[in-house]
């Protein structure tokens, strides 16, 4: 089962919310936080009044109040300077201090299938003439959950926040995108918007769990990285030296010696049909 957060803070998620609602016949069962639950098919959609990067551990809430789910797909904006049109997704957790939800140098349970496939649904579907970029965004922020968890959000102001094609787009994306179980791979190295791995994800039958950008290495703990190796167990870790510098790199490598994972390059996967 797979439950859809909806947070009423954000316009983003309110809007993908309503385009949700537009694909399937739901059916309205109960009530949470003073809204309305509605079920349709494997999908739960709930909706909270709290925004949800601090919405912790609303997971176990959820399941006291008596709902089964073993996936989260939170519905979301995204926000950048730049201001470029992008549709993202992502893992949540925390590499140093909890500024923006969750829990310090914690990160979060992943959902590497779910994931990859919401985002090459999106890259198939989303329009040839769509001015969005699609890309993937390494861990950040909270909540803190104990349950497989992912964003996925339009960004990156208000306009795009409201434009209802985008909308319908992860609409469409969060209802029809199917799993494949592909090797799982944590990715280490390279920026925010991990470009390297998002390539790697829309050509190779691979999907990708954790990714911890060059920024966050050196406040990186082990402890951390013994969470980001088991939120799940990734069958590899793949180290974009390219996207390192020296003492980062030297400093992973030495943290990596601590645990029994193989390394891998691009080459090893096959190529996406």
């Amino acid at each position: 089962m797979i439950l859809l957060l909806a947070s009423e803070p954000d316009i983003a998620s309110m809007n993908i919310r309503t385009a949700v609602l537009g694909c399937a016949p739901w059916k309205s069962t109960e009530r949470f936080d003073n809204n309305e639950v509605y079920t349709y098919d494997k999908f739960t959609l709930v909706t909270i009044k709290s925004l949800h990067i601090f919405a912790e551990n609303f997971d176990q809430k959820l399941r006291d109040a008596g709902f089964s789910f073993d996936t989260i797909i939170v519905l979301s904006r995204h926000k950048s300077e730049t201001a470029l049109p992008t549709l993202t997704a992502h893992p949540v957790g925390n590499f140093g201090n909890a500024a923006f939800g969750g829990r310090d140098f914690t990160v979060c349970p992943a959902a590497p299938a779910m994931m990859g496939a919401c985002m090459r649904y999106l890259s198939r579907n989303s329009g040839s003439s769509s001015a969005y970029r699609i890309s993937l965004e390494v861990t950040h922020h909270g909540p803190y959950v104990e349950t497989p968890l992912m964003f996925i959000e339009i960004g990156s102001d208000e306009a795009r926040w409201n434009d209802r094609e985008a909308a319908v787009w992860i609409a469409n994306t969060v209802m029809n995108a199917e799993r494949r179980e592909y090797p799982v791979v944590v990715g280490i190295g390279g920026g925010h918007y991990a470009p390297r791995f998002t390539d790697i994800l829309l050509t190779k039958k691979v999907n990708f769990s954790h990714m911890i950008p060059e920024y966050a290495i050196p406040e990186l703990k082990i402890e951390t990285l013994e969470g980001v190796l088991s939120k799940p167990k990734p069958d590899f870790v793949y180290v974009h030296e390219k996207g390192l510098k020296k003492e980062n790199l030297r400093k992973i490598h030495d943290m990596l010696d601590n645990f029994d994972i193989k390394a891998c390059s691009s080459k090893d996967f096959e190529t996406l049909d």
